[in-house]
């Protein structure tokens, strides 16, 4: 009998690359859809196109803001046959309504556990969040952005709930993700796609930060390979991944490097990160404060994800390579102006 996986957030960007990698391992996948039967034939489309196997993948109609997940009876019998959960869905934007981030983010997760927890299986609940959650949990949600305060709350929820109910836990937070390695395929258009758009247009006057400042990189291929393979193989109640390159430079050079692509010049002025908050509004880019959150000095423990990548034989790809990719898609298909799904 195959392994089956039950996944949220399937037509994000890492589940656009999870979803076929879980198939390729033989998995039966069910994948939580909102509008399923609009979107079902363009995402079974994507799956094969992607090297999956659709037809072992099945989407069921839910909502993560809706109560129950907005799941009909015969879905929710479905998922409760899951033998791993994956929960990468969330609102995904800078700027958005804290009343959205607390009903999708937070209260979905805790949905989605909860729907797991029921499962004779037992299964090992997999939780998505991002690099910079270690950091944050030592700060003041009320002076987050409205997204990453909820990761948080979201983070410490999941974990409760796991140790209160003996549920295996596997939290993955994986760096800023970039196109796939091979391709520089993305689906996702803000974050890094915006370094490159504004570089572009050399709207980036100045680097934010020192020498030291940087903003850690990971190719979404590299990181679905890792959920595919890592989080069954887990067999500690809490299993935790830094999942991110090392090799990543620091701002400066990624910007050098992204411009060297592009044929323009690269910003070789230096700001303090205190002042960049004040030069983005100046130069009318207010919106983009938050995203300085993801640019710092911190360095993070990568050892439990390295020691599992190897195990599994999943080796980095040329970061160098992977970037120019990326940036080459992003120009190809005008920062997503072309790209349809």
């Amino acid at each position: 009998m195959s392994a089956h996986a039950f996944v949220t957030g399937a037509t994000g960007l890492i589940g656009r690359w999870l979803v076929p990698a879980l198939t390729r391992r033989g998995y039966v996948v069910t994948a939580l859809v909102r509008d399923a039967g609009a979107r079902e034939a363009e995402y079974l489309a994507w799956v094969d196109g992607h090297g999956g196997h659709s037809e072992q993948v099945r989407l069921v109609d839910g909502d993560l803001g809706a109560e129950g997940l907005g799941l009909s009876e015969a879905s929710r019998s479905r998922v409760g046959e899951a033998d791993i959960v994956y929960h990468l869905g969330a609102a995904m934007q800078l700027g958005l309504d804290p009343a959205r981030t607390h009903a999708v983010n937070e209260l979905g997760t805790e949905r989605v556990l909860s729907l797991a927890a029921s499962s004779d299986r037992r299964p090992r609940f997999v939780l998505l969040t991002g690099f910079r959650i270690a950091a944050a949990r030592h700060r003041d949600p009320a002076k987050m952005g409205a997204y990453e305060a909820s990761k948080v709350r979201a983070d410490a929820r999941a974990r409760v709930f796991a140790r209160e109910r003996g549920m295996p836990l596997t939290v993955v937070n994986p760096a800023v993700v970039i196109g796939d390695s091979r391709t520089g395929e993305t689906t996702l258009f803000w974050g890094f796609p915006e370094v490159v758009r504004d570089l572009k247009q050399r709207k980036l006057p100045a680097v934010p930060g020192s020498a030291r400042h940087w903003m850690p990189l990971v190719t979404v291929d590299y990181l679905a390979e890792f959920l595919a393979h890592v989080p069954s193989r887990d067999e500690e109640a809490l299993a935790e991944y830094f999942l991110l390159d090392d090799r990543t430079p620091n701002l400066g050079a990624l910007f050098r490097l992204v411009a060297d692509q592009l044929g323009v010049a690269a910003p070789r002025l230096h700001v303090p990160m205190a002042i960049a908050p004040l030069l983005l509004r100046l130069i009318g880019q207010g919106a983009k404060v938050e995203g300085l959150n993801f640019i710092s000095t911190d360095r993070y423990d990568t050892t439990s994800a390295t020691r599992a990548a190897a195990r599994i034989g999943l080796e980095l790809p040329d970061l160098d390579r992977a970037v120019r990719k990326s940036v080459d898609f992003l120009v190809a298909h005008d920062f997503g102006a072309t790209v349809s799904g």
